[in-house]
């Protein structure tokens, strides 16, 4: 700041006198009683910034001693030999240096103090896997045998291995629960370290589907399917059973997209699953005659195309075909019946296909100064809603997020990578600084090391499950991120805090979880968010009905009931069918033969204390004679214990004959 004048007011009422600054000093005018002087300065507010340190080691401040107050101070703290930060307290406020930095904003005057201490020695690391969830193996990458003594304060990096079939679960550091993203970890060693891997089996999912939801319905013999997927375990098999409605047939089944040759059956079977696969079978009127497009793919060297290079597809169908080059190459051109055509992210979508249609694709070498990075000439910027998969590439181009920052605010782009989508909306202003944004993912384990992190998980009361995930910055404030944090979460209340290194802002509370684990929350200005379960919300439980061919149910597949609660489902078998069994968690309920040959039932199912499943399936009614009766009422009460306590359940069946 600068000072400009100083106006002298006095006390006996004679006339103020005005005296200006000349580098920022003035010279009072003689005076002989008491007075009151005003100062009027021009510029921004300065905030004062002072290190100390105690020690051995060094500590500076990018700014100097002042900085414009709001500003951003970066503290550089750089230890002597031998020895290490034992604490960095800013204003009285303990705060972490993380890689030698701290940055502050200068809101107030600033005192940073840093204290150097002697490393202690050596700390010991010992690693393990679980022998109740073996699977794999565990190894440090710089030391042998499963104990190491790590030198105080450096980086240990522990490597997790996969037998074939099986993942990494979980790793629990001294204790804590925490999912790595990659099957490696690196620790800081601050103290001595017990760090325990978990392993299970690998499961895959089995997408099927009824083309249309028309003329059938389709089943996993043995499975619950969720939503039209099946969880399979590598390795193991699973059969699919179609069922035709009456005077309709099985008139296609496609695999991962390719159409199954041959007389088909009403069955199929994947055996000695080892990847993801989708099945959609396709239902008729029986002696109709079934139409079928061909899509045939002509494909050039150095790529390929997915799901195969000939595609029956069901007339009006959309067909979406992806083409991949080899390492090295690029997709040339692409023509659509003669007409070159336009991709969205290597992805042609064919939309109402109604005759036979022929593509061709061809590849060349990348350009030696094309960039490897995602760059704004590789978007389709035509679509109203535009979808950026990083999954593969996670290099971003500055270009892409000033396009961005030009589009119109109604406008949205969505960054996808498998664990989160990031949705931005047109105008949000570019923070890339070089050519590209990096925008891979990653987790924070470094600070679940440290006592501040710790001490603020207690703080916060977070015991149970939780994810901390770090987002990068080039993603604008205000950004909205849906993340998937698996099964452990599923239909969960859940709060999420900004860690910036010292402590906890909780920024969103009460937040619910779907079925998959899903959350959706704003970006923070601090990407480092922990997101854990609320201990202090109520538990939910999620209730899956599954019901088999010719018939069906109100609510169908899975719904979140809170602990102790309840929930009715309502059983609706098909004209000319009746309900042949009904079980809940395997276990049958007993039906008499009156309450079997009724028509809509319903299921109260309640107190509940667990995840629950309940299966229907239903068979043909048998041909009565007309008895004369209207209306008949059947009441059953069966009751079966269940873990969490006995459980009543009243099946009332409402019976009409004619």
């Amino acid at each position: 700041m600068k000072a400009e004048k100083a106006v002298f007011a006095f006390a006996d009422g004679s006339e103020s006198v005005t005296v200006d600054f000349v580098d920022n000093a003035c010279v009072f005018p003689a005076v002989n009683g008491d007075f009151t002087v005003t100062v009027t300065v021009s510029g921004k507010a300065l905030s004062a910034v002072r290190v100390t340190y105690d020690g051995s080691g060094s500590v500076s401040a990018d700014c100097g001693d002042s900085i414009v107050r709001g500003g951003t101070v970066v503290f550089t703290v750089t230890p002597g030999e031998g020895m290490y930060v034992e604490s960095a307290t800013l204003n009285g406020r303990l705060v972490s240096v993380i890689n030698g930095t701290y940055i502050a904003v200068a809101s107030t005057d600033l005192v940073f103090h840093v204290v150097f201490a002697e490393k202690p020695a050596a700390q010991t690391v010992t690693i393990s896997v679980d022998s109740r969830a073996s699977g794999g193996r565990i190894a440090f990458a710089a030391y042998e045998g499963m104990t190491a003594e790590v030198p105080y304060g450096e980086d240990c990096e522990i490597i997790f291995t996969p037998d074939e079939g099986y993942v990494l679960d979980r790793v629990y550091i001294n204790g804590i629960s925490t999912t790595p993203l990659e099957n490696r970890l690196v620790v800081n060693v601050n103290r001595a370290y017990d760090i325990v891997a978990t392993f299970r089996k690998a499961t895959y999912k089995i997408t099927a589907v009824v083309a249309k939801s028309y003329g059938g319905t389709l089943e996993a013999v043995g499975y619950t399917m969720t939503n039209g997927i099946v969880s399979v375990d590598h390795g193991g098999s699973v059969t699919f059973r179609f069922t035709p409605d009456m005077g309709h047939v099985v008139s296609a089944v496609r695999i991962d997209g390719a159409s199954l040759e041959g007389e088909l059956s009403n069955e199929f079977t994947f055996t000695n699953v080892t990847a993801n696969h989708t099945l959609t079978v396709s239902f008729a009127v029986e002696g109709e005659n079934v139409k079928y497009h061909t899509v045939t793919v002509d494909c050039g060297d150095h790529g390929r195309v997915e799901p195969s290079n000939r595609i029956e597809v069901d007339d009006g169908d959309d067909i979406v075909i992806s083409f991949i080059p080899d390492e090295g190459y690029e997709i040339d051109r692409v023509y659509y019946d003669g007409q070159q055509a336009t991709l969205t992210q290597g992805k042609l979508v064919l939309v109402n296909v109604t005759g036979d249609h022929i593509i061709q694709v061809s590849f060349r070498e990348k350009p030696e100064d094309k960039p490897d990075w995602i760059t704004a000439d590789d978007i389709n910027w035509a679509q109203s809603d535009i979808t950026i998969d990083v999954s593969r590439n996670t290099k971003v181009g500055k270009d892409v997020f000033l396009k961005i920052q030009s589009l119109e605010s109604g406008r949205r782009v969505t960054f996808t990578n498998g664990l989160f989508d990031i949705t931005v909306t047109g105008g949000s202003p570019a923070k890339v600084s070089g050519d590209f944004a990096d925008l891979a993912y990653d987790t924070m384990i470094a600070p679940e090391s440290s006592e501040v992190f710790l001490q603020c998980l207690g703080e916060n009361g977070i015991k149970s499950l939780y994810t901390v995930v770090v987002v990068p910055d080039a993603y604008p404030t205000g950004s909205v991120m849906s993340i998937t944090l698996g099964g452990g979460f599923s239909a969960k209340t859940v709060d999420c805090y900004a860690f910036d290194g010292s402590v906890f802002a909780k920024k969103n509370g009460g937040v619910v979880a779907d079925l998959n684990g899903k959350v959706t929350i704003p970006l923070y200005d601090v990407r480092t968010v922990v997101i854990a379960i609320d201990s202090t919300a109520p538990v939910n439980h999620i209730v899956t009905v599954n019901c088999g061919a010719n018939g069906t149910a109100d609510p169908m597949n899975s719904q979140p009931v809170a602990d102790g609660g309840g929930i009715t489902v309502r059983i609706f078998p098909f004209d000319g069918y009746m309900v042949d069994s009904v079980t809940v968690d395997g276990v049958a309920l007993t039906l008499d033969e009156n309450a079997r040959l009724s028509g809509a039932c319903e299921l109260p199912l309640s107190n509940i204390r667990k995840d629950t499943t309940v299966e229907i399936k239903f068979t043909v009614m048998p041909v009565e004679e007309n008895s004369g009766i209207g209306l008949v009422f059947v009441v059953v009460i069966i009751s079966v214990a269940l873990v969490g306590g006995g459980v009543l359940f009243f099946i009332q069946w409402k019976r009409t004959k004619y």
